[in-house]
């Protein structure tokens, strides 16, 4: 029960200002997330935040003496706390649509973990809400804090997403316990841009009971999308990886791996983000001598059109046509059997979405 009098809640307080993890006789942490169940109001909670705090009763329950939290436009929740490196973590809640005093269709949530020293993301994972009668679920998200942070101190956050109203999602239960020793020690994890495609990379120090990798990317840091496996290369010492994302589109990309253990338990890994700007006037055209037809190859930061024209060594245009690209890696002939023998030149104008470029092409 959590109808509890202003003095005993006062008396809570007293008993939840412990310290945030301390180390059992084993050498794992322990770990205190402090007022889990909002019996204690909104303590904790309201680091940098605007909880919002009431029974369930008002949000659609039957409960007048279950505290509950609601996450919505207004409202949101924070705590501070203190995680030891070099273990994977469990973080768990129980979660509803409210069902009373209105609601939209489809609320979401925003989980995150945060590094206060760095502002490293070690998770990220939003939910989204359809009930339509009063039920929680139990929603679970792990991590890892890997040897090489320099983060002592961590947010764990809950914030709306998909909604821009005050009729949110109910949390209630939040808790964080200790998985296990990290099977897997980063060290190192980065993304970059090679021949139009985002390359993602990272080493491992050490591999214990690993199975493979999951790449996954977000285009908004909420979302992540499976793109991809890589399987673990051995256990027991490190090894290089790499994962080529060839659908990355122009803006802003979030990418995260998702390491699988042999029994099956899984942890996320920090977030990591890329400025992704494809050069979408990169062309490949075969074969270079050609007879009857040419393939291009070309890849574009999103949907348009192109025109393709061909000049020959004088710089008349002896062809032109329009081509429909979409997002990404696009593949088309082109006929040149009208052509004499000669040099040519090729040029793709994208709608406006890239500068022209030429390639010279041996008429045979």
């Amino acid at each position: 029960m959590k109808n509890f009098t202003n003095k005993f809640k006062s008396a809570l307080i007293a008993i939840f200002f412990a310290a945030p993890f301390i180390a059992n006789a084993g050498g794992t942490p322990s770990v205190t997330l402090r007022n889990g169940n909002f019996s204690s109001s909104d303590n904790y909670w309201n680091v940098n935040a605007s909880p919002e705090i009431n029974v369930d009763r008002v949000y659609g329950g039957t409960s007048g003496s279950n505290y509950v939290a609601e996450i919505d436009v207004q409202a949101s929740i924070r705590q501070k706390m203190t995680l030891a490196a070099n273990y994977r973590y469990s973080l768990s809640f129980d979660a509803t649509r409210r069902t009373a005093g209105g609601t939209i269709a489809n609320p979401g949530i925003l989980v995150q973990v945060i590094g206060v020293q760095t502002n490293t993301v070690y998770a990220s994972q939003k939910y989204n809400f359809s009930n339509t009668t009063w039920r929680f679920t139990t929603q679970n998200i792990s991590f890892g804090v890997p040897t090489s942070s320099t983060d002592k101190d961590f947010y764990i956050e809950m914030t709306a997403a998909d909604n821009n109203t005050t009729l949110g999602v109910i949390v209630d239960n939040v808790a964080l316990s200790v998985l296990s020793t990290l099977p897997v020690e980063y060290a190192s994890f980065s993304a970059s841009i090679q021949n139009n495609s985002a390359v993602i990379k990272w080493e491992t120090a050490t591999e214990i009971n690993n199975n493979y990798f999951t790449v996954e990317a977000s285009s908004d840091g909420a979302r992540f999308d499976s793109i991809g496996r890589v399987n673990s290369l051995g256990n027991e010492q490190g090894h290089s990886y790499s994962f080529n994302d060839n659908k990355a589109r122009t803006g802003v990309w979030y990418y995260r791996l998702v390491q699988t253990d042999l029994d099956r338990k899984r942890s996320i890994s920090k977030v990591i983000s890329l400025q992704f700007k494809a050069d979408a006037s990169a062309m490949n055209i075969f074969p270079t001598l050609a007879t009857n037809n040419i393939t291009i190859h070309v890849s574009a930061p999103k949907a348009g059109t192109t025109d393709v024209v061909i000049y020959d060594a004088a710089g008349h245009m002896v062809s032109h046509s329009n081509k429909s690209l979409t997002s990404g890696f696009n593949q088309f002939s082109l006929d040149i059997t009208g052509l004499s023998k000669g040099t040519y030149f090729v040029q793709m104008l994208n709608n406006g979405l890239t500068t022209q470029k030429s390639v010279t092409i041996q008429k045979m």
